[in-house]
């Protein structure tokens, strides 16, 4: 959900109201801050926000999506999102200006194995590996595959894409590290981005419920030096920003 701030309590300093108990799987939020005079330059300029999704993964050639992007800005704004993903298959190759289409997709967790048969069918089982969603190609076909991710009350929209080659497997996970930007390029959700488009910020949001934030025009954006938010320049290579390569083990 994209919309004006809700009332539960946030600390001061940028921290979470409270944090995530172990095992607990709960909506999660990023609140951002406008001055009146900065919201009104943003809104008067046509920009829109921008989230982009960190993720672990196998594959060397994974690339980074448009997540989610609104232009629906107040001077409270918050981001709000769950833990609920599906995986999906492709025909898009990724070059250039690439928006990724999705042809299949199929709700998927932490531990499953999402299997690509014909006709880009995905059929869904546990067994996978634990810390990832395991994606295997059952046919000779090569497609683009990756995870979507939803705000609350949206429409999912894919983190990332990865070549899957014909007959391969390729493990991936998601993490709770988001990019915030600010821009007035108008991509749309699924579109390649390779490098930031104006000053960011990286926020890390791993076993807590909350973060906040501030934005202005002339400043950029700050979390009153939290080590949790960690500023990217315009025109930062955004791969080894948002994608992480580790070699994930079968289970």
């Amino acid at each position: 959900m994209l919309s004006s701030l809700a009332t539960s309590p946030i600390d001061p300093r940028g921290g979470p109201a409270r944090s995530a108990s172990p095992g607990e799987r709960m909506g999660q939020q990023i609140a951002i801050k406008l001055a009146p005079a900065t919201l009104a330059a943003l809104k008067g300029l046509g920009y829109a926000l921008y989230i982009m999704r960190l993720f672990d993964k196998t594959n060397a050639q994974g690339k980074a999506l448009v997540w989610l992007t609104t232009t629906r800005l107040e001077e409270a704004t918050s981001i709000d999102f769950d833990a609920v993903y599906q995986a999906y298959v492709s025909t898009t190759q990724m070059v250039g200006n690439a928006v990724v289409t999705v042809s299949s997709s199929a709700p998927v967790d932490l531990g499953m194995t999402a299997t690509v048969g014909s006709n880009m069918q995905i059929a869904v089982t546990r067994g996978g590996n634990p810390d990832g969603v395991t994606i295997v190609n059952g046919v000779s076909t090569p497609y683009t595959t990756g995870l979507m991710a939803r705000a609350i009350g949206g429409d999912f929209a894919p983190i990332f894409a990865e070549p899957l080659y014909g007959l391969a497997a390729d493990i991936a996970a998601p993490l709770d590290q988001f990019l915030l930007t600010f821009s007035t390029q108008g991509v749309a959700p699924g579109a390649l981005i390779e490098h930031a488009v104006s000053q960011s910020l990286l926020v890390d949001l791993s076993g807590v419920l909350q973060r906040a934030v501030v934005f202005d025009i002339n400043n950029g954006w700050s979390a009153g030096g939290a080590a949790w938010a960690k500023p990217v320049p315009a025109g930062a290579d955004l791969t080894p920003v948002l994608v992480h390569e580790r070699p994930l083990k079968r289970a």
